[in-house]
Formats: C-alpha cells, sequence, structure tokens
C-alpha cells in the first residue's frame, strides 16, 4: 500500500511539474529579472511551496562579479522557497531532483572568492554525492563555488527555512548548532527527570504524558543558542514546575532550583538569539 501511494505521489507531482514549467517565461528581460516581475511555475512538494523560475532543459543566464556574461543549460528544476531569506536577501534557493518521496534533504554551501556566499537547497535526491553531482552538474565545468553539503531531516530544515529573518551564516554550521542544542536537551531531560524521581513525582501526570525534551543544567556551552520557540517552552515548564512546588507538602527545594535554572537559562540566552 506505501509503494501504491509513494507511486501515486510522484505520477502527481510530475504532472504537475511538467504543467508549471510550460508557464515559465524562460526568457525575461533583466528589467524583468531584477523586479522578479515575470511569469513563473508554482508547485508544492511535500508541503514546501515552491517556485520554479528555470525549468529543466532551459537556459539560466546573467552577468558575474567582473561584467562577464554567462549562460548555462538547466540538468535540474531551479527555483526557490516562498516565505524564506537567503543569506543575499533573496529567497532561499532550491534545485529539485526526481525522488519525490525521499525523506532526504540535503543544502549546499556555496562560497565565492573563499568567503560564504549562500545556500542552495537539493530536494528529491537519495543520496549526497547524487546531490551534489546535480548540483555541479548545473554550473559551468570550472566552477569554484561548491564548500560543503549536509544532509538535514525536515523539521532541523524548516526552522532554518522558514526562521523569518535573513540567513546569517553557512547552512553547516546552523547545523552544528542543532546537534549542540540537542546535547543541551539531552542533558536538561536528564537533570528534570532526576528532580521529579528524587521529589517522587509522577511525571507523566505533570507533563501530559511524558517529559519534553527542553531542559538543561550548569553544564551546557555557553556558545549554544536557543529559539523562540525553546524559549517559549522553557516558561511554560517552569510555570508547571511552580504549580507543582506551591501545590506540595515536603521538601520542594530541588523544584525551585530547577525554576532558577531555567530562569538563569532564558536570562543568559534570550539576548544572543538569532545573533
Amino acid at each position: 500500500m506505501k509503494y501504491l501511494e509513494n507511486l501515486i505521489n510522484e505520477i502527481t507531482i510530475k504532472q504537475k511539474l511538467e504543467k508549471e514549467r510550460k508557464k515559465v517565461n524562460t526568457n525575461p528581460s533583466e528589467k524583468q529579472k531584477e523586479s522578479g516581475n515575470y511569469t513563473k511555475g508554482h508547485i508544492t512538494i511535500n508541503g514546501f511551496e515552491i517556485t520554479i523560475e528555470n525549468p529543466k532543459g532551459s537556459y539560466r543566464k546573467g552577468v558575474d562579479s567582473n561584467g562577464k556574461e554567462w549562460k548555462i543549460k538547466m540538468n535540474n528544476d531551479y527555483g526557490y522557497f516562498l516565505n524564506s531569506v537567503g543569506y543575499d536577501g533573496d529567497h532561499v534557493d532550491i534545485f529539485l531532483g526526481d525522488n519525490f518521496n525521499s525523506d532526504k534533504i540535503f543544502v549546499v554551501d556555496q562560497k565565492i572568492k573563499g568567503k560564504f556566499d549562500e545556500s542552495k537547497v537539493m530536494l528529491g535526491f537519495n543520496t549526497s554525492n547524487e546531490a551534489k553531482k546535480a548540483y555541479l552538474s548545473n554550473y559551468e565545468k570550472d566552477w569554484k563555488g561548491f564548500d560543503k553539503i549536509t544532509e538535514v531531516d525536515v523539521d532541523t530544515f524548516k526552522t532554518w527555512l522558514y526562521d523569518g529573518k535573513k540567513q546569517r551564516k553557512a547552512f553547516s554550521e546552523y547545523k552544528n548548532i542543532k546537534i549542540m542544542e540537542n546535547r543541551i536537551k539531552e542533558i536538561v531531560a536528564e537533570s528534570v527527570k532526576k528532580i521529579l524521581k528524587e521529589n517522587s513525582i509522577d511525571n507523566d501526570t505533570y507533563f501530559g504524558g511524558g517529559l519534553p525534551d527542553k531542559y538543561f543544567d550548569d553544564d551546557m556551552p555557553d556558545n549554544s543558542k536557543i529559539t523562540e520557540l525553546d524559549i517559549k517552552e522553557l516558561n511554560e515548564i517552569a510555570d508547571k514546575l511552580a504549580d507543582i512546588g506551591n501545590n506540595r507538602d515536603g521538601d520542594t527545594e530541588l523544584l525551585f532550583q530547577a525554576i532558577k535554572c531555567i530562569e538563569k537559562f532564558i536570562s543568559n540566552f534570550e539576548n544572543t538569539i538569532k545573533k
């Protein structure tokens, strides 16, 4: 049944994509390209709203920083994610592969003259090597802009993509921060479980079926960062712990230590989020 669902999904997307390709004005004027005011294709793939600027088989062209004109045939559909802002101030760009049932996403960090330029997303590819090969096939043979390619899960990618602010660093750096955040959450979860256990508190009773993996202790790295959503959830946990402490008899010292730990964490990190 899963195979049949995937097959239907793939056929549906490919049919829709073929229709959208035909809508694209593949020869806009320089003025139209600058304003973005020309006909493009639009499609939703795996929940992502994508605009097609250069269909597979069309030519992408422009002028480089040295004033030299360039032109290259596209081996993949190329466009951008709606509701996103990349490092260059434009939308985050995307190359499409052929496997629309793939749950893998790859992000290429691009460099110009040795410095980070922007990130390009590879969607619809099975492996990192396949995605890298496709990326390079859409540039001239002596292209030196490829820096790194990073595989990422969908949830982490969505957090990065729909950040709401202009991207500020290479994606691989965000990925490293995410790994650090996950480790913090593991440390924190262990801390809270210990506090609840020492106070004979049933974690399922007070946290609706399980403790959120959003907690920490004093061993967290100083340069870690969390999101505004993390801050909101930490505040909610602090409120729940306060309620537990206020409505229990006996020793509640550890509970209030946990609350102070949360407040300290929020105070230390609120000013560093998204910088």
